[in-house]
Formats: C-alpha cells, sequence, structure tokens
C-alpha cells in the first residue's frame, strides 16, 4: 500500500452497520421521518441577552436582597459591556427576538428554545415567582403570542424552558409559607423542615435554609410535585402555555424530579394538548429511562452522546478518532434510531463554555470551575479552523444540532456567566465568513435528507492521520463525510466510493473510477460529497 493512502475499513465500521440494521428494524413505522423536530436545526436564545427591542420595559432590579429584605436597583449594563457577571442585567427581551426573525431565517434554522421567560428576579429566570406570567422586562402574553406567530409565519418552531424541580423564593406559594407558617394552604408544595422559613436576607454560612433547595440555594426552594394539587397547578399552568401556540418544551434538571408520577402525567398532558409536540430534558447523562423505549420526552440535549465525544476528540485531544468513532457508536446503540435522530447535538450552552473558547484553551471535559489561566480573548486563525471541522460533523451527524447564539459569528466565553455575553449586532464585529459557512452547512442539512434521518455507517478511522471519513443514507439519497482534523494535508483514498459526486460545499461536480476516491483534503478541513450518478467504471 503506498505511503499516505488509507483504505482501510475499522472494526468500528462493522459495528456501526450492525447497530443499524437493528435500528432500522426497531423503527417499524417510518412517519417519524417526516415529523418537524427529526428535520430541525436548533438555535437557543439566553432572552436577556439576544437583543433589546423594548426599551420601555427595561428590568428594574436585580435578584439581590437588601438587609430589609428589599431587592436592590438594577443599574442596566452597556449592551458592549462584554464582561457580565451573576448579577448583570443588559434588557434583552422577547420584542427583541422578534426583531430579529430574519436573522433567524436567514441563518436557516428551524427551531428555537428560549431559556426561562417567566416572571423572576434573576437574569437567568430559573428562580420563578410566577409560572403564569411572562416577565415584565421580558413584554407580556401578548408580545409572546405575537413572538410564536411571527417565528410560525416563517417555519420556525418555538419551545420554552419548564423549570419544575424548584421555584423561587419569590413564588406566590412560597411566600404564603414564609408569611403564614404552617397555616399555608400551600405548606406540603414544598419540603420545610421547621416553621418559621428562614428569610432569603436572613440565611448566611450559620444559618442555612431550614427548607429543602436545589444545591442548597436558598433562593431556590425545591417543589413537592408529589403533592397532587401541586402537580396539578404546574400541568395546568403548562397546558395553558401549550394552547399560546408553543411547540413544546425543554425541562431543566428532570432527574432531580423522583417522582416518575410527574413526568409521565406532565407529559401525557402535554401531548394530549399538542399531539405535535416536542418534549426534550437536560439530562447531561445516558437517558435510556426516559426517551427511547421508556417514552417520558422525546430526546435530550445530546450532552452524552455527542458533546462529550466531541470534546474527548476535537477539543481535548484526548482519545484516538477510533476510540472517537467507537464511543459514538456506543452511544448511538443506546436507542432506536429515531430517537437518536430527535436528539439536540450542542457544542455550546448557557451551562459551558463557548465551543471557541472550549476548542482555544483544548478543553477535555467540563469542570466545575475554570482554571485561573483560562482565555475568554478571541479566536485565533486555527481555532476558526478547527470549529469549522467541528461544525462540519455536527451538521452531518445523526441527531439535530443545535446552535448557542452568538456561536454562528464566532463570539468566545468562558463558563457561566462569561459564556452569556450579549449577542454582538456590529457587523464589523462579527465573523462574517464563518457565519456564511455555517448558512452553508445548514443548507446542506436542510436540503439533504440523509442528514436529517439516514443511517451512519464508518468507511475510514486513521488514528496516525486524524482523518475520520463516514456515509450517510436515506433511500437513494447517500453522501460521504471526510474530515481532516489535523494540521496538515492528508491523502485519502476510498476505493468503495465510486460514480458521480457533487461537493455540496462548493457546488463542483466529481467523478470516481474503478479506483475508487483519492484525494488529498487541505489542514483543519473537510468534503461533503453527495452522490449524484453511477456512471460506467474506467
Amino acid at each position: 500500500m503506498q505511503k499516505g493512502l488509507f483504505t482501510i475499513i475499522s472494526f468500528a465500521a462493522v459495528v456501526t452497520m450492525v447497530i443499524a440494521m437493528a435500528a432500522r428494524a426497531d423503527a417499524g413505522d417510518e412517519s417519524w421521518k417526516e415529523s418537524w423536530p427529526v428535520n430541525t436545526v436548533w438555535y437557543q436564545i439566553f432572552p436577556e441577552r439576544f437583543n433589546d427591542g423594548d426599551k420601555s420595559n427595561e428590568p428594574e432590579f436585580l435578584e439581590t436582597y437588601n438587609k430589609k429584605g428589599e431587592l436592590d436597583r438594577c443599574v442596566l449594563s452597556g449592551w458592549d459591556d462584554e464582561k457580565p457577571d451573576w448579577k448583570s442585567k443588559y434588557g434583552g427581551d422577547l420584542k427583541g427576538i422578534d426583531d430579529k426573525i430574519d436573522w433567524l431565517a436567514g441563518l436557516g434554522v428551524s427551531g428555537v428554545w428560549l431559556n426561562p421567560i417567566f416572571k423572576a428576579t434573576s437574569n437567568h429566570k430559573y428562580n420563578t415567582a410566577d409560572y403564569g406570567m411572562v416577565d415584565p422586562a421580558f413584554g407580556d402574553r401578548a408580545a409572546l403570542a405575537k413572538l410564536v406567530s411571527d417565528l410560525h409565519s416563517k417555519n420556525i418552531r418555538i419551545i420554552l424552558d419548564g423549570v419544575f424541580n424548584h421555584t423561587g423564593y419569590e413564588f406566590w406559594a412560597f411566600q404564603d409559607i414564609v408569611d403564614k407558617g404552617e397555616k399555608s394552604t400551600y405548606r406540603n408544595w414544598y419540603f420545610v423542615k421547621d416553621y418559621p422559613v428562614v428569610k432569603l436576607w436572613e440565611q448566611n454560612a450559620k444559618r442555612r435554609p431550614n427548607y429543602e433547595c436545589w444545591w442548597g440555594v436558598g433562593s431556590l426552594p425545591k417543589l413537592n410535585v408529589d403533592d397532587e394539587n401541586a402537580r396539578g397547578y404546574i400541568i395546568d399552568v403548562s397546558k395553558g402555555w401549550m394552547r399560546l401556540g408553543i411547540d413544546g418544551w425543554r425541562l431543566d434538571v428532570p432527574e432531580e424530579i423522583k417522582s416518575e408520577t410527574f413526568w409521565r402525567e406532565w407529559s401525557s398532558a402535554m401531548r394530549e394538548s399538542n399531539p405535535d409536540c416536542y418534549l426534550t430534558g437536560e439530562i447531561w447523562g445516558e437517558a435510556k429511562n426516559w426517551i427511547g423505549d421508556a417514552g417520558i420526552f422525546d430526546a435530550t440535549m445530546n450532552y452524552h452522546g455527542f458533546r462529550v465525544p466531541v470534546m474527548k476528540y476535537f477539543t481535548g485531544r484526548k482519545i484516538k478518532v477510533s476510540e472517537f468513532d467507537r464511543m459514538l457508536a456506543e452511544r448511538r446503540a443506546l436507542y432506536p434510531h429515531s430517537t437518536n435522530c430527535l436528539l439536540q447535538n450542542l457544542l455550546s450552552s448557557h451551562d459551558t463554555a463557548r465551543i471557541l473558547s472550549v476548542i482555544k484553551n483544548g478543553d477535555s471535559e467540563d469542570g466545575d470551575k475554570e482554571r485561573k489561566d483560562y482565555d475568554k480573548g478571541p479566536a485565533g486563525p486555527e481555532d476558526i479552523a478547527k470549529y469549522r471541522v467541528i461544525l462540519m460533523f455536527q451538521m452531518t451527524y445523526v441527531g439535530a444540532p443545535m446552535i448557542y447564539y452568538g456561536d454562528e459569528i464566532g463570539m468566545t466565553g468562558g463558563k457561566d456567566p462569561d459564556c452569556r455575553r450579549p449577542m454582538i449586532w456590529d457587523e464589523g464585529r462579527q465573523n462574517l465568513e464563518l457565519l456564511e459557512y455555517i448558512k452553508k452547512l445548514i443548507s446542506a442539512r436542510n436540503s439533504n435528507r440523509e442528514f436529517r434521518t439516514g443511517e451512519f455507517r464508518t468507511l475510514l478511522t486513521d488514528d496516525r492521520n486524524d482523518v475520520y471519513a463516514y456515509e450517510r443514507k436515506e433511500g437513494s439519497d447517500e453522501s460521504v463525510v471526510i474530515l481532516n482534523y489535523s494540521p496538515s494535508e492528508r491523502k485519502v483514498a476510498l476505493k468503495d466510493i465510486r460514480g458521480g459526486y457533487l461537493d455540496l460545499m462548493t457546488g463542483m461536480p466529481d467523478e470516481f473510477g474503478k479506483k475508487g476516491l483519492n484525494r488529498t483534503i487541505p489542514p483543519y478541513s473537510g468534503l461533503i460529497l453527495k452522490k449524484i450518478a453511477n456512471k460506467t467504471e474506467e
């Protein structure tokens, strides 16, 4: 074999083919391939940081209290201030999102997930004060209804963030307990150990909350959804938002709610409200008890099956490409193919450092703490080149890709709160070349069904040269993806790739004869080749 030419198909390819055959048999009814979630490219928006469209509803207070039990006044951060802290508020709102729908449509995304929008004192809104009310700093119910309608007019779906494990300290039912103690009608909605409730501003290291709360944070008292009235309230208010026209929910920390009764009743009620709805959970690990045959949710944010392998191979360089391929195959094998195609494949989120910073710092996993020397600065040319390869993988792999706002223009950021910088709208500060590249990738995915529902087959794992090749096939539609994740050009040979192909990124046709594909791939780059014809072999 000529040095630099690689035709060996890895053992993992055989494993992948077996898994694919089993998945196809398990799928049975293939109507799922036409469902909207499978055919969606997601976009995550942190509403407070996306765009300020209404100057009349700027936030007034912070979530912190003074010694008198009063909320501290808010000093609005300037939109160009790129150093948010835990208390920062910038004024992003629902009208701001509505004003940028053409941006979303132009990008090619077809689904939007909003971080919590319900009334709360924080910038992140995970401390709900009222599930039935849009936060006034974001707008109102009418503003949300307009946003839903305007998104739908552009064929973009919308899901909301459901935070039902805990409420905020300010939630009306918890405040009733604070005021009335054991006499409160809602005392069984929470896990209060004794009375009176220790007020939030009186809590400190020596005087801890006397009620259960999320990770010991006194501002987030834990709900008791085993209580029939509490459970009924959450289900009813969720159904109310479904009637407004939203398309589903992303569920915050669902594993921390131990009541399977709640989740089955809640998910059943959502599907009764809208049989076409999409339910996805924030589950960082294996989720066999939640999705697939379990049927509680449709999907998860795919940290386990997508982002973790990406960090191990692409950004952290902790495993070889053959190990990467094997990890992917093992994690796909956990669920039916139809379920894998629903999973949200993310590279960044509001809970992680942004992908370009992950690349820049060589992160291999998400730690609780950030290194003191963590580089949060702009991405360099090699960081961008690596990101382009990762994006090509994301947009052609099994599952529904999800973009975190700002990643498409090259924003960087460390861990929370730095990953929640305000969106950059100044074109002079956007990476427009990267933006156009992502648009082209999304268009390729949207236009070729094999990337959305097709089976996955490994063609090549070359550990020595960091070359990875695979095929996506749906019926008569098939494409080959070749990734070179090395700083040097690589020669790649795939003898089984014959006939006519179209390069989906350049639009140029190509023809491979009886010797198959034989190409030199530039450093940190890739090819997406769509099969278009079978001509007579040379």
